[in-house]
């Protein structure tokens, strides 16, 4: 867990979990720490899933890996696994944030539009959850093309994390938000939100935010400019996205070359 959240160095982390899974068999936190590299830093999805499985099997009431599993079948196109999952956990009662996160988004991905009023209505006023629902709904504004709600859903996020002393997750939702106007080709709002945000917390997830959202206006760490191939337009908390790669709405200027420096 050092290695994967406090120095970064994931391949020592992947190391050091396979290891504990090896030398303590019957024990489920490496499966779950394996999964989220699988999945969040390699993109192997079909593994993170095998693993999250494995995590379930050592610990059947275990909700972050069931919530994991949810999204890693969401970004496998499994979608009728990860609600069987949701259902499950319901069953036993397992009231998890991740969880009513993650059905949400797997309604987005289905376009149940129900389903995702009911799951933002549960978050509502939650610590924890309420925050993170406002950003994928803003996320689902966006995607829309309703910039304005976008907007104003994001910030509401931002004071939700912040009532509740969370300053980086603050500072997570406003990235997002800065990649998001990016996206649309709003560079000097994007810039702005991008400085405000690591001013709130400069933390290393913010900072790897914060150089994806450069890349999308077209800006390279050395100053130059670059050609966008497109990127997401909005992702979920463990960076799965959440838009089919061929809509058209998922970019905005593709390939657009930008004219301003870092």
């Amino acid at each position: 867990m050092y290695y994967a959240f406090v120095t970064g160095e994931r391949e020592k982390a992947m190391q050091t979990y396979e290891l504990w899974s090896q030398t303590f068999p019957r024990e489920y936190l490496p499966h779950g720490g394996l999964a989220h590299l699988y999945s969040t830093y390699l993109g192997q999805h079909e593994k993170a899933a095998v693993e999250a499985l494995e995590c379930l099997h050592l610990n059947p009431g275990n909700g972050v890996c069931q919530g994991n599993l949810i999204t890693y079948y969401a970004a496998l196109n499994r979608l009728d696994e990860a609600k069987a999952i949701y259902q499950q956990a319901m069953t036993h009662k397992l009231e998890r944030p991740q969880l009513h996160i993650t059905r949400y988004r797997v309604a987005f991905l289905e376009g149940d539009a129900a389903e995702m009023q009911r799951q933002a209505a549960w978050a509502a006023g939650k610590p924890g959850a309420e925050d993170e629902m406002l950003s994928a709904q803003s996320d689902t504004e966006a995607f829309s093309g309703r910039l304005a709600g976008a907007r104003e859903l994001s910030q509401r996020a931002m004071e939700s994390a912040r009532r509740n002393d969370q300053k980086e997750t603050a500072a997570t939702w406003k990235m997002n938000a800065a990649a998001r106007e990016a996206e649309f080709g709003n560079t000097a709002r994007a810039r702005a939100q991008a400085a405000s945000a690591l001013s709130l917390a400069s933390t290393q997830d913010v900072q790897t935010l914060g150089a994806v959202t450069r890349a999308v206006w077209g800006c390279s760490p050395g100053g130059d400019t670059s050609r966008r191939t497109g990127q997401t337009l909005s992702a979920g908390h463990d960076g799965q996205s959440l838009l089919d790669p061929d809509d058209p709405r998922r970019y905005r200027n593709q390939s657009r070359q930008s004219g301003e420096s870092c």
